[in-house]
């Protein structure tokens, strides 16, 4: 890759990845109790000072790194041969974590579910 200006900024985005990944993992690490079966424990749980830190870094924070790293990651491969299917991907990528963070009644993403349309064999 040629060197830019923007390199830096490409280089620092994408080891923002692999930190999204590591905060998203640190914030779902601890299971939550039940709510149908233990309601009491889940109302502690939920309400805790650690779920609220945990939850709020790694939904609004790594949204942000998630955003940032797609966006360098398109930059980087926008140099490259591959450049349609770079910006390409970065849209639909973008896209799907916009519409996943506020898609609060299934567990699909928007892309999911249309990948299962054209390929149900996927599904497992």
């Amino acid at each position: 890759m040629k060197q830019t200006p923007t390199a830096g900024w490409i280089r620092v985005g994408l080891f923002a990845l692999p930190v999204y990944g590591l905060l998203i993992a640190y914030s779902t690490w601890k299971p939550q109790p039940d709510l149908a079966t233990d309601a009491e424990g889940w109302a502690h749980f939920v309400s805790s000072t650690s779920y609220l830190v945990s939850h709020v870094l790694g939904n609004v924070l790594g949204t942000a790194l998630v955003i940032f790293g797609t966006f360098a990651l398109g930059a980087f491969l926008a140099s490259s041969r591959h450049r349609a299917l770079a910006c390409g991907a970065w849209c639909c990528r973008s896209l799907d974590t916009y519409f996943s963070r506020f898609q609060a009644s299934s567990r699909l993403s928007l892309l999911r579910r249309l990948a299962l349309r054209i390929w149900p064999e996927t599904a497992r």
